[in-house]
């Protein structure tokens, strides 16, 4: 038997302190969903509370101190999870301000957005983009443009749901356009060539 050499010993460990610090960082939301022992959350709870820069490095030592405790490996998967949803999250929240912004740039946007998502209050949309672009130009406060962000969200949502419960090979062949891996994307505007 190979005992692990001691720098290997404070490489792990080094490690389970770093996964603590991730833990104490997550949302409240997020902590609260994760499956942890009692000591260990109340450890992470009690450094959220401490302000004191030393006093706080130590709480950081015992919560490592307690990681090697236990199964690190279902805490980092949760967390790699978690981190993949808000990272999704933040992809679907680019693709709508991307469309609002080109909604904004050019008509053909416009044009394009209608033709994907036939079932949006036309009327309402030309409005709102009327009215953010004179935003825009005026340099006043966006309110018509933080209305017409949530107009594309709920509209692509809808899209999106209702894709979700038809066949989505067929629909996504048919209103989508081609992403940089060929595949079909019916969320992003088509990219034009400057």
């Amino acid at each position: 038997y190979e005992r692990p050499s001691k720098s290997q010993l404070k490489r792990d460990m080094t490690a389970l302190q770093k996964l603590g610090v991730q833990l104490l960082e997550l949302p409240v939301s997020q902590f609260k969903n994760l499956d942890l022992p009692e000591s260990l959350r109340d450890a992470i709870e009690m450094a959220r509370k401490i302000t004191s820069h030393e006093g706080r490095r130590r709480q950081l030592q015992l919560i490592g101190k307690l990681m090697r405790t236990v199964d690190a490996e279902p805490i980092q998967d949760a967390i790699s999870r978690m981190n993949g949803e808000n990272r999704a999250e933040a992809l679907r929240h680019h693709a709508i301000e991307h469309w609002r912004d080109q909604m904004l740039a050019r008509d053909t946007a416009l044009t394009e957005f209608r033709l994907r998502h036939p079932t949006i209050n036309v009327q309402r949309l030309e409005r709102l983009v009327k009215e953010a672009r004179a935003e825009q130009s005026s340099q006043r406060p966006t309110r018509a443009s933080r209305e017409l962000f949530r107009l594309v969200r709920d509209t692509i949502d809808n899209t999106s749901n209702r894709n979700n419960s038809s066949n989505q090979n067929d629909s996504s062949h048919r209103n989508g356009s081609l992403d940089q891996n060929g595949s079909s994307n019916p969320d992003q505007p088509a990219r034009e060539d400057d």
